[in-house]
């Protein structure tokens, strides 16, 4: 697929049902297969932060897009991290995704207009030029993405004030621009869509429509935190009539764990969810999504939105101990259901809980009930796995260190839906 693009408050929403999709590798496509009738999709593709790329190939994926954010702190520390974090993607065979968040929560007519904590526009025009500059040499003309000014939209930004601010989004899409390959994100925060409109110029400038989405026990109900797939169908919806002909990307998906196993069981519970929404999002407008973090990060400010949830963003731990939602997005990174038929409506999701242990082979199986499942290691016969008085299916099966293990699910109408393969 493409390469487009996937993260915060940085310190601080069709496809047609009958296609069936081989999957991907967390964004990569690696074989679609069309059933008859069905239409073609491109799937989104995922990343993760620059950060937990390791992490992420280790589990067995290969993630589309790595995220690395750029702030007013940069003149401080230096361009070197970003130097970095840009060999790194390109050494990785991914495409970086620059979130560039000079105000972050400082953006207001006020402080853009005169300055403020040691912020200027002056300042933001410089830092523009100097980003683009290092994305020129870095990048030497390979595709790279640049989400200007994150959650812009926001401390009367849409005021009165927005004509203005629309003009200087537009010039700093254009000197970054100056760098051959670069292709700039608008950076809307998700709220507040009737003003959208106001930025007709950063609009036009942009490649790319970009969102955000965030949830958290501290300010979202729990059926709006489950529903934050219906929500991004509804942001590609309006996005599709704000900016027609133009993609869609979620620079930054953020699900918080906080607090208790029971919130964390929401989080894999509502990535899942959007996962299994690939294709749909794919067919209306949406080239990417990246996941904010692989680690909570006990660093983050619990004085801004979300509070305490604040630094459990992420798929693990600080110390790496996996969420269950790691598994979920490891699911997606290795690849999951392939092939259904087009009427059966039948779509499992495959979760697996054993990788490591070369003897036991255990997954999760989502969605509306198997009944059976086989494990098939490096290609062999899919051998029956025992449904557990826990709910999970597995069985003792030798799956050596660096197999490559799929499940098959089959309905009790006789459905069959293969899983992509994870890495042992």
């Amino acid at each position: 697929m493409p390469p487009l693009v996937l993260v915060p408050r940085f310190l601080a929403r069709t496809m047609d049902a009958r296609t069936a999709i081989a999957f991907l590798t967390l964004g990569l496509v690696i074989a679609p297969v069309f059933l008859p009738g069905a239409e073609a999709a491109t799937l989104p593709g995922l990343g993760v932060n620059d950060g937990g790329l390791a992490e992420m190939k280790a589990a067995g994926g290969s993630p589309s897009f790595s995220a690395f954010w750029v702030g007013k702190w940069t003149a401080g520390s230096g361009w070197g991290a970003l130097d970095n974090a840009l060999q790194h993607a390109r050494a990785t065979g991914v495409t970086p995704v620059v979130l560039w968040y000079y105000w972050g929560n400082d953006g207001s007519p006020t402080c853009v207009q005169y300055g403020c904590n040691g912020k200027s526009r002056t300042e933001w025009n410089a830092m523009t030029s100097t980003l683009a500059s290092h994305l020129r040499t870095q990048m030497a003309g390979a595709t790279s993405y640049v989400v200007l000014e994150n959650e812009f939209n926001k401390n009367g930004i849409t005021g009165t004030y927005a004509p203005t601010f629309d003009g200087y989004l537009e010039a700093n899409a254009r000197t970054l621009h100056g760098a051959a390959g670069v292709k700039v994100v608008l950076g809307y925060g998700s709220w507040g869509e009737a003003d959208w409109h106001k930025f007709p110029r950063a609009i036009a400038a942009s490649d790319v429509i970009g969102f955000q989405l965030m949830r958290a026990s501290t300010r979202d109900s729990e059926a709006s935190y489950r529903g934050a797939a219906d929500k991004i169908a509804s942001e590609l919806s309006f996005i599709k009539t704000l900016a027609p002909g133009k993609k869609a990307f979620l620079y930054d998906l953020a699900l918080a764990s906080y607090s208790g196993t029971y919130w964390a069981n929401v989080q894999k519970d509502t990535i899942s969810s959007i996962l299994a929404r690939r294709g749909e999002y794919g067919s209306n407008g949406l080239a990417g999504i990246v996941y904010r973090g692989t680690r909570d990060d006990p660093n983050m400010n619990t004085k801004d939105w979300y509070g305490a949830a604040e630094v459990t963003w992420g798929l693990k731990t600080s110390t790496g101990a996996a969420k269950p939602a790691w598994w979920a997005w490891v699911g997606a990174a290795a690849g999951s259901a392939t092939t259904t038929t087009p009427t059966s409506g039948y779509a499992p999701t495959f979760t697996p809980r054993s990788v490591g242990n070369e003897w036991w082979v255990q997954v999760t199986v989502g969605g509306s009930g198997a009944a059976s499942v086989c494990a098939s290691i490096n290609g062999g016969s899919c051998q029956a796995l025992a449904h557990q008085s826990w709910g999970d299916w597995a069985a003792s099966l030798h799956a050596p260190a660096g197999s490559r293990v799929t499940f098959t699910a089959t309905s009790s109408s006789g459905a069959k839906v293969t899983s992509g393969g994870y890495a042992w």
